[in-house]
């Protein structure tokens, strides 16, 4: 019964943000910072921490002031992802336009399977519904996580998939697989920058912003399986509201490269998109949590 009254108000929440225009809505986002993020900040000693490790030499100013833009951003990201829920399709694309698909062009044409990884880098619910309509050689297959209220999941699962990609839980492992096997041209979408669950047992330990960082090697993993190429989706901030994406080729074969390439190539991408613009990062995630044991190697 709760989650079905959170699945209501939630449904009311879209539906009020969905009327919106979107310079109502960013006025809303401003109002939002400046009334409750600015004086109570969200998660505050996380960012700061992972801000000032992250640029070791920035001053407290410059912690400071990358603090706030990400909390303007936080706000505006939170907003747009409820707002997509019910734009169509000309209104996504035009807000997030592609600036250079040939590396998926040429793939295709090879009629090789491809894994394209991606981090929590500004509007990753925008992509997603408009994956159709860029590499659309290809079938869209997304890894995503299940939600525990019932309601929401089948509501985000209809509304991300409406446009014609494919959601797949990352717990249904062999259905995924057996869409690599199927015969018909498939790019699988992984976010690769989450926290791995048990970093000393199946993580790659490397240097990422500065820091001793354990990473994700499941999409190396599942691309070296299958001989798979594997892409880099690079998202950018145009200005507020629009985005653009672009695909940079990290190897044509998994399964070919030395161990841990593929993901050290990838965070390496997503690391020069934080350092050019550090505001579009999720820095609340508590991603340094875990050190790395004494007695494990790199």
């Amino acid at each position: 019964m709760i989650q079905f009254i959170v699945f209501l108000l939630f449904r009311f929440f879209v539906l009020i943000i969905g009327w919106m225009p979107f310079r109502l809505i960013y006025w809303v986002s401003d109002c939002l910072y400046y009334l409750i993020l600015k004086p109570f900040p969200y998660r505050d000693r996380i960012i700061k921490k992972n801000i000032s490790l992250s640029f070791p030499n920035y001053t407290d100013q410059q912690v400071q002031l990358a603090q706030n833009k990400f909390y303007r951003y936080l706000v505006d990201l939170f907003l747009e992802s409820i707002k997509v829920m019910s734009m169509n399709k000309d209104e996504i694309l035009e807000r997030m336009v592609v600036l250079d698909d040939e590396v998926m062009v040429q793939l295709f044409n090879e009629k090789k399977n491809v894994v394209v990884v991606l981090g929590h880098y500004g509007n990753f619910e925008y992509f997603g519904r408009i994956l159709p309509f860029v590499a659309n050689q290809y079938k869209s297959c997304i890894s995503y996580q299940l939600i525990k209220n019932k309601y929401l999941n089948d509501f985000m699962f209809k509304n991300r998939t409406k446009f014609g990609a494919d959601l797949i839980s990352v717990k249904e492992v062999k259905e995924m697989f057996d869409r690599q096997k199927s015969g018909v041209p498939v790019a699988t979408y992984f976010i690769m920058d989450q926290v791995p669950g048990a970093p000393h047992q199946s993580a790659h330990w490397m240097e990422f912003m500065h820091q001793d960082t354990p990473v994700i090697n499941g999409p190396e993993k599942f691309g070296a399986r299958f001989n798979q190429a594997v892409v880099f989706l690079e998202i950018d901030v145009i200005k507020r509201g629009y985005y653009s994406l672009k695909f940079h080729k990290i190897c044509d074969d998994a399964s070919k490269e030395k161990a841990n390439f593929v993901t050290e190539q990838q965070m390496r991408f997503l690391e020069k998109s934080i350092e050019k613009k550090p505001a579009y990062w999720l820095w609340s995630h508590n991603r340094w949590k875990h050190k790395r044991k004494v007695h494990e190697s790199t």
